[in-house]
This record gives structure tokens, sequence and C-alpha cells, in this order.
């Protein structure tokens, strides 16, 4: 194409060029969409953040070129020997400059102007580390720091308004282990807590907003949330007489087992609370209720790096849905080896010990099964 006039913008995903591409024609320049990132972990990842890309650039009337889909050759040119290398370290920068350089060369052979890049919208990603990659990248790197007035609360906005998928990890298998792990330990937020109190969108205020943020402290000093899985053939769960979850996984060749706690520190800490007041109670049940669900939340998360590319899964099923009755609690326990490797054990009500723990069974079926 033809790049006479106009600046390419390196796009790290459409949410963050959704702030950049207004400001870009603000400032007199004419942009044209580059998405190069390699270091996508699958190519389903690659593809969905693309369509997002695409989606913007309809939206936005501009024209999306893009860099061939090669993790293999990324992880050989940036990972390599830097795969324990913590977040915004010197595997970022190689990064950096992998794909800010193949967006120099794109530039420079088809005559555009300059090149910049959506990676600066991002509060993760340093700018001073991404105008250095860019300028080693190659000549015409134009430094705009997309940060500045307001960009990255505007491309929440502006990739919501569009409907755009966001991404909950930077894009390698590095950082999404690194972004489950910190998800999977974190005390649940004050809005995600009211949720669980059934407040809807409504935050908590004055009083209320206090004893939340008091109790949710409390509850970090004893927040220790452990999970077990495993995959297993589909045959597995053949004989646990509920036609509901036959019917649930229909399709899936194999399913995962699952089982997540907050352990016992945290069911004394709920006691406890509980013997204060009828808030208190409602509080501390809310903050286990929301931090069990984000735990099995991780799992499956963990379970997606494991699927093969042609496979997906299943939104999971407890025991207690449908007719599937609470007895397979104990069926779940005994597969996964629980009360040795997180502490879980069955009640004679067919109960959960610690009280803040969750069984599921989570079905696993080809891709192309999926609507």
């Amino acid at each position: 194409m033809d790049g006479a006039g106009k600046t390419l913008l390196h796009v790290c995903c459409g949410p963050c060029a959704s702030a950049c591409v207004p400001r870009m024609r603000a400032e007199g320049r004419a942009p044209v969409l580059f998405f190069a990132n390699s270091n996508l972990d699958t190519e389903a990842e690659w593809r969905r953040r693309f369509a997002a890309a695409r989606r913007l650039a309809e939206a936005e009337g501009v024209a999306l070129e893009a860099a061939p889909y090669d993790h293999a050759e990324w992880l050989r040119a940036v990972a390599a020997g830097h795969e324990d290398d913590p977040e915004k370290g010197e595997r970022c920068a190689r990064c950096f400059c992998h794909n800010l350089g193949q967006a120099a060369a794109f530039a420079a052979a088809n005559g555009f102007d300059g090149f910049t890049t959506s990676l600066t919208v991002s509060p993760h990603k340093p700018t001073p580390a991404v105008f250095a990659a860019g300028r080693a990248a190659g000549a015409g790197f134009v430094e705009i720091d997309f940060k500045k007035h307001g960009g990255f609360p505007e491309s929440v906005r502006r990739a919501a308004e569009l409907g755009l998928y966001r991404q909950n990890y930077c894009g390698c298998e590095f950082s999404r282990r690194a972004s489950i792990a910190a998800r999977a330990a974190a005390v649940p937020g004050v809005r995600e807590i009211a949720r669980y109190m059934r407040m809807g969108a409504a935050a908590p205020e004055g009083e209320l907003l206090k004893r939340v943020e008091a109790l949710r402290a409390e509850a970090a000093a004893v927040w220790a949330p452990r999970c077990a899985f495993a995959r297993f053939p589909r045959e597995a769960v053949s004989g646990w007489e509920s036609p509901d979850l036959a019917k649930h996984l229909e399709g899936c060749g194999a399913v995962y087992l699952a089982c997540a706690t907050l352990g016992a520190p945290f069911d004394a800490f709920a006691r406890k609370a509980s013997a204060l007041s009828g808030a208190d109670a409602l509080i501390a049940q809310a903050i286990g209720a929301a931090g069990v669900e984000r735990r099995l939340d991780a799992a499956e998360d963990e379970i997606r790096m494991e699927l093969a590319a042609d496979e997906t899964t299943a939104p999971r099923y407890s025991p207690g849905y449908g007719d599937l009755p609470l007895s397979a609690n104990g069926a779940v326990l005994d597969m996964l080896d629980a009360p040795r490797r997180i502490g879980v054990s069955l009640t004679e009500s067919l109960q959960l010990a610690p009280s803040k723990s969750v069984a599921a069974v989570i079905g696993v079926r080809k891709a192309e099964n999926v609507i």
C-alpha cells in the first residue's frame, strides 16, 4: 500500500488503539492500523484480538494491515532464555523491539511518514521502555505518549462503546500465567463483594462501605485460596445419574473435575464476623462466595492453557445444580484426592468442608462444536 502522508499505528489490541486514532487525527495525522502481535500465546487469541482491531478499523474508517502470526519464531527470537523474567523485565523489552521492528519494516517498505504504537496507552507498559524500543526499531518512530490526556480511561470507554473484546492478560503465555496467579490469589474488590451481597451494580456507601473495607482487610490476613483439578475421560462421570449433566456435556469428549477452597482459616474468620452482626455476616459470606468463585475462574483459565488448539470448555456445572445430587461432591473429592491435596472433605450432609469450597465439572469439546 502507499503510505505517503500517513502514520502507521502499531496496534497491540483494539481497545488500546481505540483511544489512539482520534488523538492522531486531532494532531493532523492520518493513521493506518498495523496488527503485529506474534507474542500472543495461541492463534485463537490472535484471531480474537485481530477481530477487535478490524472492528475498530471499520468503525473509524481506516485501513488495517497485519503481520503474519508466528508464535514459534517469537518464542525463539524473544523468549528463549528469558522465560522466567518478571513482567516489565527484559523479555517485555525484547518483545517491544520485535513487534515494533515489524512495524518499522512495514512502514519503511510502504513509504509511511512514520510509525508509532498503541502500547503507550496501557498503565502496565512503561512509556520510556516503549519509546526506547521504537527508536531502536528504525527511523521514523513518532513518540506519542497515549497515556496522557486521559488515554487509558478513554480506551476503556471506547472499547465498551464499540463492543470490542478486552483481554485480561498482555498476550504471551508467561504474562498469562502471571495474570492467572495474581487473580487467583487476590481478595475480591469492593464492587465484586457488593454483587455477592445482591447489590447489583450499586456500590456500598457510608458506614456499609467502611464495614466492607474493614472486613475485607481482615479476610486478607487469612486469605489462602487453593484449588485442585484434573482431566478425565467423559465416561468418568457417565454413571452419575444426572440427565441434566448428561445434556450439559453433550458433544464433550473429556471433562475436568475441579475443587476450590478458601480453607479453614477463612471459615474461622467468617464465624467471628457472623457473631458480631447480621450485616457483618452478610459481608463475610459475600467475600467468601466471591473469593471461591474467583479461584475457580482462575482454575478454568489454567485449564484452557492445557487444552489442544481445537478444544474449548463448556460452562462449569456443580453438584446441586439441576438434578446433579450433592453426593457427586464426594466423587469429585475422591477422584481429585482433594482431602490430601487441598484439605477439602465431605460432611455427613454431603456438604464440602471448609464451607467456602466449591466442586465443579467442566466439559471439554471440540471448538467447532461450540455455537
